[in-house]
């Protein structure tokens, strides 16, 4: 786990942590992590990464399960402001040769923003991190 940026203690965690954090057989680290940030009562949640988790929920029972868990969460509200750096974060990125999907262009501009640690297992995070000061993240790739 490696972590850049301040010493912010919210954590906007992003879909890819909770992914492995959740399923059978993820990384028994993460998991603990995610469970001692949830007690810590650290962690926010921003509404792409709500929406991500709960559309790959396997079935009715479990998409009712993670919806009364994230709904526990503090969700962090929508501002007009978000929407005008996804754009510009998106445009200066791919000035700079580096294309990055809007869902993590949103999940980046949610944490910068409410001024968050994005902890993520996502590579595009990584590159995103480099090139955008400001942006704290805590990465959970190996490697």
């Amino acid at each position: 786990m490696r972590r850049s940026g301040g010493m912010t203690e919210r954590f906007l965690v992003d879909t890819s942590v909770w992914i492995e954090a959740l399923r059978p057989g993820g990384q028994p680290e993460i998991a603990a992590w995610l469970r001692e940030a949830l007690l810590r009562e650290v962690v926010v949640l921003a509404p792409p990464v709500k929406a991500e988790i709960l559309i790959g929920a396997r079935d009715e029972k479990q998409f009712v399960e993670l919806a009364e868990m994230l709904g526990a969460l503090p969700l962090l509200e929508e501002r007009h402001e978000i929407w005008e750096q996804v754009a510009s974060l998106g445009f200066r990125l791919r000035r700079q040769g580096l294309v990055v999907p809007v869902a993590d262009l949103l999940i980046a501009s949610w944490a910068l923003n409410y001024v968050c640690v994005l902890a993520h297992r996502d590579r595009h995070f990584v590159l995103v991190a480099e090139k955008v000061p400001g942006l704290a993240t805590m990465s959970f790739l190996n490697g």
